[in-house]
């Protein structure tokens, strides 16, 4: 199901990044050394999460009301931010924002699930998901946009 399947760039560095730092199976994507491979902290506070910059420094406020699954995908959604973007939004065009939001989630999903650390295939996409939500422990609906910009990236002619 994968043998056609060509990453990004960002992929690429993602997974290159972690494999420098010993990352070889799924369970080592411990939250506390992702952010500190990207130079960042993390807060944990009960407010929505978000990714700021304070004197110089990249933070991660991530919302200890949110489940667990969700809390982690929050955390590569604002990783996103700062392995992306610099500086605030306050201030940018709507457009310029809904870029950079949109650009924080595909950088989620390679960072949270590295194309590296897949596991092997199964029957069908929708049992793939569960595998990846299971695997990576994170929300079904992120495996799920997941599998399907795999199957984005996959040639159809090589399938």
């Amino acid at each position: 199901m994968l043998l056609s399947y060509s990453p990004s760039e960002t992929e690429e560095l993602v997974c290159d990044l972690y494999q420098l730092h010993g990352i070889k199976h799924a369970a080592q994507l411990d939250l506390d050394l992702i952010a500190s491979i990207w130079d960042a902290e993390i807060w944990q506070y009960p407010f929505p999460s978000q990714s700021i910059w304070e004197s110089g420094e990249n933070i991660i406020c991530l919302n200890t009301l949110s489940d667990p699954r969700q809390r982690r995908a929050e955390f590569f959604h604002e990783l996103g931010h700062i392995a992306r973007h610099v500086g605030s939004q306050a201030g940018l065009h709507q457009l310029f924002i809904e870029l950079q939001e949109w650009q924080a989630d595909r950088f989620q999903l390679v960072a949270a699930m590295p194309y590296y650390l897949l596991p092997d295939p199964v029957r069908t996409w929708e049992q793939y998901v569960a595998v990846l939500a299971e695997t990576f422990r994170v929300p079904y609906t992120v495996a799920q946009r997941r599998v399907h910009s795999i199957q984005a990236r996959i040639d159809p002619y090589h399938f």
